[in-house]
């Protein structure tokens, strides 16, 4: 049987090409689609991370500019430059010019807290090593760190010596040289002047007139003897001017030039009261009451910085018609250095003497830690502790020295006094309590005394706490928007006198005993 098969008309054939035709158009409409938006996203996302990107290095660019700046500030410029204000630094004001001497460290082996080496080095008399500074150079292909110490002790008639130097990183590992590498000796340190002054030759110092313990002026900023500009630490008052020439120009990525200009701002910390040393507990355990009939001279001997009487800096303001006690009764403040306890009495709010709220911490540790419940937290271990015992076997165990700045002593020229010379009298509210025994100095403030920085732990521990360069930190830069983020210890504890306090406080202050520089060849 034969069969046709039907035919399809040509407005059908039509039809099917005009729904192709649709499809066709549609996908190239998605395909259009798809690419705009892929082209927008590519465009936004390459503009997002070319601003991420800039942001981010001018992060990593100022960063870097920060720390250049502070090592000029410190080593100065490697090379003297006529267009640099740099005109001193810091390790220079104290190492002066061109006195170290570069020498070759043969071999060093650790000994705990000596170290000892056997060093190269051109020098006249060998003992005019001792006390100075040494450095480990190694080069990059040796190892070893880059380290300094002290020298303690040299020995030996020719080069190369034998030196011991003091190892005081015990908390922190150094990888000593393993063969011979090049080291650099500072020369004598405060040999040009004893002090700094405010003078042509401390001219990275910055001077600044206080009322009331506020900043009114600042006479003269640092490097420069124009009037200030800057604001460098928030406080209200300008303190620096803008220098240039201090750090070289940078090229950016679209052709063009990256100038900087710094601004100074270096503070003296000598001459201020230290909350670890000056003061003891006398102001506390003998209140002014127990002072009766006594004369207005100062407590102690002038055997060290106990006698000076901290607790002054922290007398409460006396309410109106109120008299003055002598001595003034010492605070809830002072003790709270010294003792701790609630570090605020009501969280001091903001105000025109104290910008910046005062931390809210609870109950901290003073300096000289937690004592056990019942007694009063002092320094050193309680009782006849080691330290007690090196003073009796030194001075025997009833001392004519105040240790604790416990006794008054003056000349009685009165009309009762007899004899040639004035009578000399003494007056403590407490003759058992003078001696060694839990004395002021026992608490350890060396370089290898330890700093817990505990917060609070209030478990008695007769573990002194004394306040550390961190906490002083705070108080010193109090108005700078991360400041919360800086140990809060001993801003809460000076509470609402923490702005007053920012310029008379620190927490570790050295002292030469003897006389250097300059004004030592005018005494005769």
């Amino acid at each position: 049987m034969h069969t046709t098969a039907p035919r399809i008309s040509a407005a059908r054939r039509g039809m099917l090409l005009l729904v192709v035709l649709a499809l066709l158009s549609l996908f190239l409409m998605l395909g259009t689609l798809m690419m705009v938006n892929t082209t927008r996203s590519r465009t936004t996302s390459r503009a997002f991370a070319a601003a991420t990107a800039s942001n981010s290095s001018s992060a990593v660019v100022a960063k870097r500019m920060l720390d250049a700046a502070l090592v000029k500030l410190i080593c100065g410029p490697s090379t003297p430059s006529a267009t640099s204000d740099i005109t001193e630094s810091l390790l220079e004001d104290k190492y002066g010019r061109g006195t170290a001497i570069k020498g070759t460290l043969q071999n060093v082996t650790d000994n705990g807290p000596l170290l000892t080496e056997t060093v190269a080095v051109k020098v006249d008399n060998p003992l005019t090593l001792n006390g100075r500074i040494i450095t480990f150079v190694p080069k990059p292909q040796e190892r070893g760190d880059v380290a300094s110490y002290r020298i303690l002790k040299t020995t030996g008639t020719a080069s190369p010596y034998t030196c011991q130097l003091a190892n005081l990183r015990q908390s922190r590992q150094t990888v000593l040289p393993t063969a011979a590498c090049d080291v650099i000796v500072n020369g004598p340190e405060f040999r040009s002047e004893a002090y700094d002054a405010y003078d042509d030759a401390n001219q990275w110092l910055t001077q600044l007139t206080l009322e009331d313990s506020h900043v009114v002026s600042v006479d003269r900023p640092a490097f420069s003897s124009a009037d200030p500009t800057v604001d460098n630490d928030d406080d209200g008052v300008a303190d620096g001017v803008w220098l240039s020439g201090v750090l070289p120009s940078l090229p950016t990525s679209d052709g063009g030039m990256l100038d900087f200009e710094v601004s100074y701002l270096v503070l003296d910390l000598d001459g201020r009261l230290n909350v670890n040393a000056h003061g003891s507990s006398t102001a506390l355990d003998a209140p002014a009451s127990a002072w009766t009939n006594s004369p207005d001279v100062p407590i102690g001997n002038g055997y060290g910085p106990a006698d000076v009487d901290a607790s002054l800096l922290f007398v409460e303001p006396l309410a109106s018609n109120q008299q003055q006690t002598t001595p003034p009764a010492a605070s809830a403040m002072w003790s709270r250095v010294l003792r701790g306890g609630t570090a605020t009495l009501t969280g001091t709010a903001a105000s025109d003497t104290q910008r910046r709220p005062t931390p809210v911490l609870g109950a901290v540790e003073g300096r000289y830690g937690t004592a056990a419940s019942g007694t009063a937290a002092g320094p050193g271990a309680a009782g006849n502790d080691p330290l007690s015992q090196l003073g009796e076997a030194i001075y025997g165990t009833s001392p004519a020295i105040d240790y604790k700045g416990r006794i008054k002593t003056w000349m009685d020229t009165s009309s009762q006094s007899t004899g040639a010379v004035p009578t000399l009298l003494y007056y403590t509210p407490d003759w058992n309590a003078v001696g060694f025994s839990d004395d002021p100095y026992e608490l350890r403030l060396d370089a290898d005394a330890p700093r817990n920085a505990t917060l609070g732990s209030g478990v008695a521990s007769n573990t002194d706490n004394p306040f550390t360069v961190a906490e002083l930190e705070r108080v010193l830069r109090q108005f700078d928007p991360d400041a919360a983020t800086l140990p809060q210890r001993l801003a809460a504890v000076l509470d609402r006198f923490g702005e007053r306090s920012r310029l008379l406080l620190t927490t570790d202050s050295w002292d030469t005993p003897a006389l250097t520089g300059d004004v030592a060849t005018t005494i005769l």
